[in-house]
Order: C-alpha cells, then structure tokens, then sequence
C-alpha cells in the first residue's frame, strides 16, 4: 500500500517536505519540498501521514495504575497540569497504549495549534489518516545512548526515548544535552546516538556515536501517537459542528415519530373498516346466496353471482341497478346502508343520514337521473333520518 509522508517545516505549516513511498518498498521512492499552494499538488496515496514541528508539541510518559480506566486516560491534562504552560482545556491530549508498569505515552498540542493545522490540509484538500509528532523521524537511542540527536527544520530534535523527545535551538544545544545528561544521571563518557556530526565547545564533551537517521517505514515500527483522537478523531468535528442544530434534529424527529404513529393508526383505522364492510358484504351473501365460500373479494362474488342470475321481468337487472345506485350514493357520503336487499326486480336499500335534507337531495338527484324509485317508510329521529329507497319495478 503506497504512504505518502509529509513533515511541516514551520509553525505556520507553510514550508513541508515530502516523502513518497510504493506498495512494499521500506524507503521513500521519491521525496521533494515546496511550500504554500504546492502542498494541494501533491498526488494522493492510500495512506497520509503528517508529521507536526516538535516545538509545537510536549511529549512525555506519564505512570498511571495499571490497566487504569477509560476516565482516568481522559483527564490525563489533570495529571500532568503542572508540566502545561497554559489552561488543561486549551489543549488536545493524545494518547498511545498504557503499558504493562502503567506508563503512557502522552503527546499536547494547544487546540488553537491544531486547528490550524486541520484547516490548512482542509484548504490543500489533502486526505489525513495520521497525524504524528515530528520525533518520529528520529530513531530511539540505542542501548549505552542517553540520546539521539537529529537534525530538524527548526533547529534540533533530541529524542530520549520511544515515547519523550525535545525541540531544541542551535544557541542551546550545549546545555541541554548537558542538562538532559545529568538528569539522567550519565557519565562523562555517555554516548550520544548523533545523525550527523555535531561541533560542540570543549566544556560540553560529548562521546558522539553515528547512526543511521535515513527515513524509513521502519521508523514506525514502535506504537506511534495518532493525534487524531477524541474530538479530533474522524467524523467528530462534524458531529461539533452539528451540535446548534441537534434540538432542531430532536424536535423533527419527534415529528416524525408522530407522523408516523398517525399514519400507522389511520392506516389501521381503514384496515379494521375494511374488516367491517367486509363483514357486512359477507353477511349479505349468506343471507340471500347461501352456501357461497368465503374466497375472495366478497362484492366481486355478490356482483358476479347477481349477473348469473340475469334479469327478471323488469327492464333492468340486479347488476345495473346497483350501478345506478352506486353511481348515486358516490356523492352522498353521509348516507349510510343499513341493508342492500334484490327482491324481484327491485333494489331495496335501507338507508340513514343525520339530516333530512340529506334525502331531499337524493330525491332531486334521482329524479335528474330520471330512475324509477320509491322512498317509504321515512322515520326522522332526533339524531336520524331512516328510509328505504326502492329502485327498480313500479315507482
């Protein structure tokens, strides 16, 4: 899988160097600089790796109980707040794996610093898998090393171990290796692991040892600290950035909760209707087809069993007197049917409505459609108008 590795050169993240590696291959196949907009250039690999200036950066160990918990590893800034130049939560702290003793890698870089850093591989729209400390392009010292010193854009790199490393200027370099070597308890004779030649003033000896600093895969072989954890980690900024509109997100979804439980109640409101007039229109057949099967759509069996039986002495039959009735009642739906009823050659329809004047526009309308019809036996109650309506025969 091809890496492409990037190390900013400034705290500006305006000058970088590149390296680039093929599928299998442990050294860069090619590498170059640039700066500002040539960093949008660059061809994409399958995995990107950006390494952050050291001196923007505090990397330590810090000893924590073994196998301590989630919530301890998250206010890690609590533990090591006297080490911080400023506020715990002005900071992003990254973690690596806590050790088998309780150690833990611990790598502060200030959120301000870090935004900045996202914004600026936002504007290039260059993809970031990993985010690391600059020490990693610096071996570990070897065995009889106290440390190792490399070369860097700002001046020196000293990495003391696999997981603590230092920024250090030209101007102090002296006194740091001397201050980092006592405190380490070193001799005199303490090797220093050192990447290219170092000229120091003879109050500072050092035993220089050389050692190879050339840029490789390798260089990732111990756990490496991804600074894109927590609020960084991918798909967290968007979640941030969707907070203000979360109770906007609740109170729609609540909506739509509701419209659903509406639709699903209408729904099973017309389901239970159905059933009903199903019920009805099954009742009607065995009352007057007997010994018909409950198959199928019932008013297509009564409508089919009607036509069988063809018409009688009138001149319309079953079946088109209940088309005229069913293109009348179409635009009546307060009229309810109490009862449906072929008797010879008459239709017989036991209606109610709520008004009577719900039947003096029936009356009318029958009487455009030019039917032959009776209305008998009209009853009009508090709440109810009853008739029958007779289609068909002698009206």
């Amino acid at each position: 899988m091809s890496e492409l590795w990037i190390r900013f050169a400034d705290p500006d993240f305006h000058a970088f160097q590149w390296w680039r590696f093929d599928a299998g291959d442990q050294t860069p196949g090619s590498r170059g600089e640039g700066q500002g907009e040539a960093l949008a250039a660059l061809e994409p690999a399958a995995t990107c790796r950006i390494f952050v200036p050291q001196p923007l950066l505090l990397t330590l160990r810090v000893q924590l109980p073994p196998k301590a918990s989630r919530q301890q590893i998250q206010a890690i800034g609590f533990a090591i707040e006297d080490q911080l130049a400023n506020d715990v939560e002005d900071n992003h702290y990254a973690t690596g794996s806590q050790q088998a003793d309780g150690s833990l890698a611990v790598v502060v870089i200030e959120r301000t610093v870090m935004d900045r850093l996202l914004e600026r591989l936002r504007a290039a729209r260059l993809r970031h898998d990993f985010i690391h400390p600059e020490m990693l392009l610096c071996p570990p010292p070897g065995d009889e090393a106290f440390a190792c010193l490399c070369r860097s854009p700002e001046g020196w790199l000293l990495r003391l171990d696999a997981a603590e490393a230092l920024a250090v200027p030209d101007a102090l370099l002296a006194d740091s290796l001397s201050w980092i070597r006592a405190s380490r308890g070193a001799g005199d004779d303490a090797r220093l692991d050192c990447c290219e030649a170092v000229h120091l003033p003879d109050s500072h000896p050092v035993s220089c040892r050389k050692t190879s600093c050339e840029i490789s895969r390798k260089m990732l072989t111990d756990p490496a600290v991804n600074l894109l954890q927590g609020d960084y980690r991918p798909g967290s900024r968007w979640r941030e950035r969707l907070k203000p509109w979360r109770s906007v997100a609740l109170l729609l979804a609540g909506l739509l909760l509701v419209l659903l439980a509406a639709t699903v109640v209408e729904r099973f409101r017309d389901e239970r209707h159905l059933r009903e007039l199903q019920q009805r229109q099954w009742a009607l057949i065995d009352r007057y087809l007997p010994q018909t099967p409950h198959k199928g759509d019932p008013k297509r069996i009564l409508v089919q069993r009607l036509s069988a039986a063809g018409p009688s002495s009138s001149s319309a039959g079953p079946v088109e007197l209940l088309a005229d009735f069913a293109g009348i009642h179409s635009g009546f739906p307060q009229l309810e049917i109490g009862r449906l009823l072929y008797r010879g050659s008459e239709l017989v329809v036991d209606l109610e409505a709520p008004q009577l004047k719900v039947f003096e526009d029936l009356e009318k309308k029958l009487k455009q459609r030019q039917l032959g019809y009776r209305i008998e036996n009209l009853d009009i109650g508090p709440s109810k108008t009853r008739a029958r309506l007779i289609l068909g025969g002698s009206s």
